[in-house]
């Protein structure tokens, strides 16, 4: 997971192909400009990982908290909140439980740390093909309930569609406004930008 976040970063920041790092398909020059990005992501921009198999949220509250400490991080990305292994008590409970409890916990863990938590979570399975809304989110309401901040990634492949393309839908903002922002989806170098409508 931390190989594949790597090139993705120096697919975004070079606009390289990322199948293109993937493969090593890049020139010897190529090679040294992303060396240099590489170093400069991880000196100027202090991106810090951290990944373990089969981690329970309990971990990866602890880790944060290293993290801020050791790091002073500024924000945290959880990559994704269902991908969680249950901890403790919450290995006798159902999904549905677990979940909720995870995503309790991040809450709390941004309250804690006074940071940026941005948790990606997963949509139901019949949520694909149509447009996402809050109750959308895999296994448990909670998550909804618990997030300052919803915002769906849409992608309207129907060119036919009234408003096609791709597009940050912001379902849930406590402090701000709500609404459907277009942007232009790069797959090639997995990169969102502005865009106009």
């Amino acid at each position: 997971a931390v190989q594949e976040l790597s090139f993705r970063l120096l697919a975004r920041e070079s606009r390289c192909e990322a199948q293109r790092l993937i493969m090593g398909s890049i020139s010897e020059a190529m090679l040294c400009d992303l060396d240099g990005l590489a170093a400069k992501l991880y000196d100027e921009k202090k991106i810090v990982f951290y990944d373990e198999p089969r981690m329970t949220v309990d971990v990866a509250i602890r880790k944060a908290r290293e993290m801020k400490m050791k790091y002073d991080i500024s924000i945290l990305f959880v990559d994704y909140l269902q991908f969680f292994a249950p901890s403790g008590d919450m290995t006798r409970k159902d999904t549905r439980e677990h979940v909720a409890d995870v995503s309790s916990k991040l809450k709390q863990l941004a309250r804690t740390l006074d940071i940026p938590v941005v948790v990606a979570a997963q949509l139901r399975r019949d949520a694909e093909g149509k447009r996402p809304l809050l109750s959308d989110f895999s296994d448990s309401t909670q998550i909804e309930r618990d997030a300052d901040v919803c915002i769906f990634i849409h992608h309207v492949e129907d060119a036919s569609a009234k408003y096609p393309g791709s597009w940050l839908l912001i379902e849930k903002n406590r402090n701000g406004r709500c609404g459907d922002i277009p942007v232009y989806f790069d797959r090639e170098c997995l990169l969102f930008t502005d865009r106009a409508v």
